[in-house]
């Protein structure tokens, strides 16, 4: 897969954070379980996003699985590690990234953006 002509991208601060992964969320591979997990490249977000199942529901007589963002995805880096590599300018002078980082539910979007 790839976006504007690169396999990945150049925003963040790790390979893992720059990996243009998953589908334009559209549509995804038959097989779909409460087990699955769906990746969407997201290119407004400048970024990788999944979904974790949620729910089985009814919609107007057809059974269809809801799948939801988790709540980790945008977790404060100081809790969940995975997002540290989307710290791209420290908040506060300190010497732990972590610390610096932008807190639960943020993320610094200017340096993907100002390249768009």
């Amino acid at each position: 897969m790839s976006f504007n002509n690169k396999t990945k991208l150049d925003y963040w601060t790790g390979d893992k954070c720059n990996s243009i992964l998953g589908s334009d969320g559209y549509f995804f591979r038959p097989g779909v379980t409460e087990k699955s997990t769906l990746k969407i490249f997201y290119p407004e977000l400048c970024r990788s996003v999944y979904l974790k199942w949620d729910e089985d529901k009814d919609y107007k007589g057809v059974a269809v699985s809801k799948f939801s963002f988790p709540e980790s995805m945008l977790e404060d880096p100081a809790i969940n590690e995975d997002n540290v590599c989307f710290c791209s300018k420290p908040i506060t002078s300190t010497n732990n990234t972590k610390e610096a980082c932008l807190k639960r539910g943020f993320i610094d979007y200017a340096g993907c953006k100002q390249g768009m």
